[in-house]
């Protein structure tokens, strides 16, 4: 018998609830009630009572839903959301479902290498190419910003973005110091380009009077320095005096002195010398002041009878010693050497010669940690410290 709650009209019928109707059981037993709406359709169970709604539905696994992917109409089963998609939409890999203006819909995959594109409100996304967003520019350009701000970069030739970079002088050289790429300004007309070595940064140098044969020294003489060609002008010590002569640029000091630049050269630079004393008790000296102090290399003695040797020496004043950083002997007595310093930047380094060709590092030392501190190597100098004689100065490059 069947248990379906059936509504049978009734002929006289009192006031109903809002929420109810009037009827009762369709084998035609008992009175007529008030049954909830929401009991309507319902299945009694074995003990006739009303059950639930969903008692007659079969179980499905968590998290699937009950479809009919028959083909035909069936009573739904139990199906994945996965299963249900593919049925309704597609199986396609790659397939991605979007919405159009009446329902929702599969975009199918676009060709390798696309992107999915918006086109807005009210309309599709879609599948599309990215195009090549760089314009043509002309064989053997780059793309370079030289604006002086931040912009776009544009068509630039080579030429013109290593003259922004590196500046644009007639003659200027291109090299590599310890840190980069930097500019390397014209020489004095007549100089070459010489190499001091692996770790070291080229640099003009001047061919002697003598040319290129024959005479000592000749292949590294500079032209006869003066204290106009070399910036040398300021005398320190008391009595030291400078002069040019036709050998070079004389300082006298009795008790000795030093003659010294108003500034440096914009670094990195090298500064090579070839200083003669004129007496058996007397040094030559190439290096650092700040005004006050001096850091320097020299090639002499300062007793009689010592052998000659290669010194980095400190003053607290031009004549007052305060310190040695490298000491040793030379090879002989009297002979003159090349000396040479070096300021690459971040370090001030000293070094030695017998031909004025090869050179030996004898002392290296970060500015920042030097005797002068790394704002005090701002003048270079010649002289004679602590020692009573002249010297010239017979090279400059």
């Amino acid at each position: 018998m069947s248990s379906e709650t059936r509504i049978k009209p009734l002929r006289h019928q009192p006031p109903i609830p809002s929420g109810y109707v009037l009827g009762r059981t369709s084998d035609g037993t008992g009175d007529a009630e008030l049954i909830p709406l929401s009991d309507l359709g319902r299945e009694l169970n074995a003990t006739g009572t009303l059950g639930s709604p969903t008692a007659g539905l079969q179980a499905v696994s968590s998290g699937h839903l009950l479809s009919n992917l028959t083909g035909s109409t069936a009573i739904p089963t139990g199906h994945s959301v996965s299963a249900t998609l593919d049925y309704t939409l597609g199986s396609t890999q790659g397939q991605i479902i979007d919405r159009d203006a009446s329902a929702g819909g599969v975009l199918d995959p676009g060709t390798p290498g696309q992107f999915l594109k918006t086109l807005g409100a009210a309309a599709n996304p879609a599948w599309a190419t990215v195009a090549n967003v760089l314009s043509a520019i002309a064989d053997g350009s780059l793309l370079a910003n030289t604006s002086g701000g931040s912009a776009v970069p544009v068509a630039t030739t080579l030429t013109a973005m290593i003259d922004y970079v590196m500046g644009s002088a007639q003659g200027d050289l291109l090299y590599r110091n310890a840190s980069g790429w930097v500019v390397l300004a014209p020489g004095t007309s007549g100089q070459f380009l010489k190499t001091l070595g692996a770790a070291a940064n080229p640099a003009w140098a001047s061919v002697g009077a003598g040319g290129s044969a024959g005479g000592l020294f000749n292949q590294v003489l500079s032209a006869t320095p003066t204290s106009s060609s070399t910036g040398l002008s300021t005398v320190a010590g008391a009595g030291a005096a400078i002069a040019d002569t036709a050998t070079g640029l004389l300082l006298t000091a009795t008790a000795g002195g030093a003659v010294y630049t108003a500034s440096v050269p914009a670094t990195p630079y090298t500064i090579t010398a070839l200083l003669v004393v004129a007496g058996p008790s007397a040094v030559g000296a190439l290096g650092w002041t700040d005004g006050t102090k001096y850091h320097f290399i020299y090639n002499g003695t300062t007793s009689i009878g010592a052998k000659d040797k290669i010194n980095v020496q400190k003053n607290s004043a031009v004549n007052t010693f305060s310190g040695t950083d490298y000491n040793v002997q030379w090879g002989f007595n009297g002979g003159p050497a090349w000396v040479q310093v070096t300021d690459d930047g971040t370090n001030a380094i000293f070094r030695a010669s017998a031909d004025g060709a090869n050179f030996f590092t004898a002392f290296s030392v970060a500015k920042a940690a030097g005797y002068l501190g790394a704002g005090g190597y701002t003048r270079l100098f010649i002289g004679t410290p602590g020692g009573g004689t002249d010297c010239t100065l017979v090279s400059w490059a």
